[in-house]
């Protein structure tokens, strides 16, 4: 199992999309206007948020129906 497997789970390819996309929408108002102002921005907050968390809960094409990744082999057979 490889560090960011251990950090970020079996499903670590959609959990960091996510993240770096709720990122992206965070920063995207401060690049675009030079400041982040919350009454003008909460609606990029919300994506972002949403962004994170569907990120976090989605499934790879490579984990099974558990947890566990198609590609890692089972030494228990």
């Amino acid at each position: 199992m490889n560090t960011i497997t251990k950090i970020l789970g079996a499903n670590w390819r959609t959990t960091l999309t996510g993240y770096l996309t709720g990122a992206f929408l965070i920063v995207e108002p401060i690049i675009t206007n030079g400041n982040f102002d919350p009454k003008r921005d909460w609606k990029q907050c919300v994506f972002a948020l949403a962004a994170a968390v569907y990120g976090n809960v989605s499934k790879d094409k490579q984990v099974t129906g558990g947890t566990t990744p198609n590609d890692i082999k089972n030494d228990n057979h």
